[in-house]
């Protein structure tokens, strides 16, 4: 048998609720939302228990990948400025966790980005975190044009775009904040 070569991501984000008051319905576990080499774009959602409740793979135009990657090399300084972990100040509970992975940087967590975007000016941990948002929104901004409305807290995607390739039975709406 010849050994199945991995395809390497080049995008990678999650999404895992850490707060007991927001682990409420068993469906929510979280998402990961990867980009993949290929230009193979996979959504999982996952379980309370970290299992894989359902999956959903596009196959995307390879301009896909390649405004993805204009974008880090446009964010360069910006990424490799970035820490391993953002956490909260002490006294502060973060309801989700974020982690986050772009091609050639290493990998990031961090917790509960919004709140870390209202941190005071001044604070590191504040700043990285509205760095690492508007980089999100950079990001979404890439897929837009593709069908796919990404944010922090979910997904959809518009099955209608030319140029992209639904799995025919997957869900395509994914909200975290619609849970309950």
């Amino acid at each position: 048998m010849i050994p199945q070569q991995e395809i390497p991501p080049v995008f990678f984000y999650g999404y895992r609720p850490v707060a007991s008051e927001f682990k409420t319905d068993p469906r929510d576990g979280g998402f990961t939302v990867t980009l993949y080499d290929d230009n193979r774009l996979v959504f999982n959602m996952l379980d309370l228990d970290n299992t894989l409740r359902s999956s959903m793979s596009y196959d995307m135009p390879s301009d896909l990948k390649k405004n993805y990657l204009a974008l880090l090399d446009q964010n360069n300084n910006a990424i490799a400025s970035l820490p391993g972990t953002l956490s909260l100040p002490e006294g502060r509970i973060a309801r989700f966790v974020s982690s986050i992975g772009f091609s050639g940087y290493p990998y990031m967590v961090s917790f509960d980005i919004p709140q870390l975007c209202h941190l005071p000016f001044g604070d590191s941990n504040g700043r990285c975190g509205r760095l690492l948002c508007s980089l999100m929104e950079d990001m979404a901004q890439v897929f837009q044009p593709f069908g796919i409305n990404l944010s922090l807290f979910g997904f959809d995607v518009d099955p209608s775009l030319p140029g992209t390739s639904l799995t025919p039975e997957a869900e395509i709406r994914w909200d975290t904040r619609e849970i309950g």
